[in-house]
């Protein structure tokens, strides 16, 4: 007997490494039989009965604190599979579940803690980049990719429409199975940050080819060489894509998203670079990075798949070229 009640109690004081949570509470060290003398069954009966009662306790806690629906039902069917437990009577001969139960009811908080801590990081770096690209369009250079250059290169599939007024560019595809692309040269700098955006409206499409799309190109030679990053009208999603010699490579990656604005509310794609990394953004929401992308060239452009018309609001490039950006106060 004092053998078995030392393994059980081992079992029960398992350690698990500390997790700290802005808003979640840090979970605390694991319960243990509070007992002085396992060999009195009655004193063993009502231990185990305190352990199952924090250990309920500590579910009820963190149920009423975790958001994610997921975590909240993994704990609700610990919970009730201790009261039946309780239900049942004769703890003593459930150490081994409860033990269990204690273990898999540490791991589920642990990695809800951990998933928070996750989000909170991500909200901080979303609004660093938010400061950032704020002071970039600021203290920057504007450049209107657009209106600015007049002169510019189109590929052997040209937009059969490419009308530009007050109100912005209309663009429209032919319905040959070639997509159409317009190339802008720019004077930007390959190793300073920028940040890269174009907002544009789907205006119409017909399904001409698989999976219609249009978006925006960057780093680009001016000819078959280039970056895109564009919206994927059926899948509902973004494609990105390094373009060479006119097919794509092995890096061609396709992101499913949820607030992608087909029609009158239009989308803003952007790409941002700081340092050595590249960050792409889907109306204003981080899609995916990437580290060192080698750019091609610095032309940069607008893609459509045969038989889109879309409308193009904003096509601006913000680089910092002489003074320093103030440092943020």
């Amino acid at each position: 007997m004092k053998i078995k009640t030392f393994l059980i109690v081992c079992v029960l004081i398992l350690e698990v490494a500390p997790v700290q949570s802005q808003t979640l509470p840090a979970l605390q060290p694991p319960f243990t039989l509070e007992i002085e003398n396992p060999e009195d069954i009655q004193a063993l009966e009502q231990a185990a009965f305190a352990f199952a009662v924090r250990l309920s306790a500590l579910i009820y806690l963190y149920q009423g604190l975790i958001e994610d629906e997921s975590f909240r039902r993994q704990l609700t069917s610990h919970d009730q599979y201790l009261t039946i437990l309780l239900r049942r009577g004769n703890l003593t001969g459930s150490l081994d579940q409860m033990a269990i139960i204690q273990q898999n009811v540490r791991n589920i908080i642990t990695e809800a803690i951990e998933l928070e801590r996750q989000l909170l990081l991500d909200l901080e770096e979303r609004e660093l980049f938010d400061r950032e690209i704020q002071l970039l369009r600021e203290y920057a250079e504007p450049i209107d990719l657009i209106r600015e250059h007049s002169g510019y290169l189109q590929n052997e599939s040209e937009f059969e429409r490419f009308e530009t007024s007050d109100f912005g560019t209309r663009l429209q595809t032919g319905e040959s199975e070639t997509a159409s692309e317009i190339h802008f040269q720019t004077d930007f700098i390959p190793d300073n940050d920028f940040y890269l955006q174009v907002q544009f409206q789907l205006v119409s499409y017909r399904p001409l080819v698989w999976n219609p799309s249009a978006g925006l190109i960057f780093g680009s030679d001016g000819g078959e060489n280039y970056y895109l990053l564009k919206l994927n009208v059926i899948e509902q999603g973004i494609d990105f894509q390094a373009v060479n010699f006119g097919s794509s490579d092995d890096l061609n990656l396709f992101f499913p998203v949820e607030n992608l604005n087909l029609q009158r509310a239009g989308n803003e794609l952007g790409v941002y670079r700081r340092g050595d990394m590249y960050y792409l953004f889907l109306n204003k929401e981080l899609i995916f990075d990437a580290r060192t992308l080698p750019l091609y060239g610095n032309y940069v452009g607008i893609y459509a798949d045969p038989g889109m018309e879309i409308s193009v609001a904003r096509f601006h490039l913000y680089q910092h070229r002489r003074a320093e950006i103030p440092a943020e106060k």
